[in-house]
């Protein structure tokens, strides 16, 4: 006998998480809400954006996209009816100036892999180890990332300076200095692509602490 799916029960996905948003077409900023105005027979783009939600997995998300009229002069609205919707009656069209629009999207978390990354038992966290000479200069470094994924990526590199937790502890924040170039990278799914990390030692300020 063939099994019996279960229906499930579709969920509001913006008001779980958050994550719709509508950018701004003038300065390109993210909203939940905006209000434009359009000329006779004008055309607007819209880009919506769906943000990831944090520890997010592989999942569907679907809301909905509020549009409502507003001053709509009816000699305008009586034009658009009588060229595209006039299979409505008129008092109809004049009831629509609201709708919903059905949206659907679906997460699907990169796999980004560093084949020379290492767990740190005492962080619980994976780092990559590199040796650096204590020589002046810049010393460079290939670091492969491997994309796991389905899809290509699109990756962003920067560096973060991180203070010190301990007041006894030697701040190398002051000796080194990590920069990579370019800072981005486009990996095809199932490829490995290599960063090119450069660190410039600050050789007297190392010889000047010991």
């Amino acid at each position: 006998m063939p099994k019996k799916r279960r229906n499930r029960l579709i969920v509001n996905s913006e008001s779980v998480h958050d994550c719709w948003f509508i950018e701004n077409p003038s300065n390109k900023d993210l909203t939940k809400k905006i209000t434009l105005k359009l000329g006779p027979r004008c055309e607007q783009e819209f880009i919506i954006v769906l943000r990831a939600p944090s520890k997010a997995k592989k999942n569907p998300l679907v809301s909905f996209l509020n549009l409502e009229l507003k001053n709509v002069d009816e000699d305008e609205l009586e034009k658009v009816w009588q060229t595209k919707y006039k299979y409505l009656s008129f008092s109809e069209m004049k009831a629509k100036k609201k709708m919903q629009v059905l949206m659907a999207g679906v997460i699907e978390p990169p796999r980004l892999l560093c084949p020379k990354s290492v767990l740190d038992v005492h962080a619980g966290k994976k780092v990559v180890p590199i040796a650096i000479k204590q020589i002046g200069g810049t010393q460079k470094f290939r670091i492969p990332f491997k994309n796991e994924s389905a899809k290509d990526l699109d990756i962003e590199f920067s560096f973060v300076k991180i203070a010190e937790k301990k007041t006894d502890e030697i701040s190398m924040n002051q000796y080194l200095e990590f920069f990579c170039m370019p800072g981005t990278l486009k990996i095809a799914s199932e490829s490995t692509g290599i960063l090119s990390v450069m660190v410039k030692v600050n050789n007297d300020k190392l010889e000047a602490a010991k």
